[in-house]
């Protein structure tokens, strides 16, 4: 009797293990269609609930791919301040913005020695090459090139 008891001991455990293993084959699969569909530019959506069921964090992902580099480059260029603030409130990443708000606060002292040239170039240029850095790398995270891309995909994702 206790020899058959280990035995069924023994058939119970590796159940187990391999329910166990068939679960992390199953996660990993469902990881790798995951990475397949980012590839091709599809956003994975939840089957029972459809498009509206995107997450918030790739909607935002979106956002920053979307973002026009050369007019980012330009607005920043005429109106640095306000561009920041247009494209940080446009794309919710306001980290350009306050890097650029650090170093307009770096910038005073050094603007009486240089009357204001580093005032009014450096912190529109931190803030214009942050934004088009993080722009680039959204593009790329999502196999993206093009910021039109990222609107046909948007408004995939909105569609009702």
């Amino acid at each position: 009797m206790t020899e058959t008891t280990q035995t069924l001991e023994q058939m119970q455990a590796e159940i187990a293990a391999l329910k166990e293993q068939r679960l992390q084959e199953l996660e990993l699969a469902a990881a790798q269609r995951e990475l397949d569909q980012l590839k091709a530019g599809n956003i994975p959506v939840d089957a029972a609930v459809g498009n509206a069921a995107i997450a918030g964090e790739q909607i935002n992902d979106l956002k920053l791919a979307r973002v026009r580099q050369g007019l980012n480059g330009l607005a920043h260029f005429i109106c640095g301040p306000i561009a920041s603030v247009y494209y940080g409130s446009k794309t919710g990443h306001w980290l350009p913005t306050l890097a650029a708000t650090g170093v307009a606060v770096v910038a005073v002292p050094v603007a009486v020695i240089d009357f204001g040239f580093t005032l009014a170039v450096a912190p529109p240029l931190a803030s214009c090459l942050m934004m088009c850095n993080k722009s680039s790398e959204k593009r790329r995270q999502l196999g993206i090139m093009m910021p039109e891309q990222a609107d046909a995909l948007i408004a995939k994702v909105t569609r009702f």
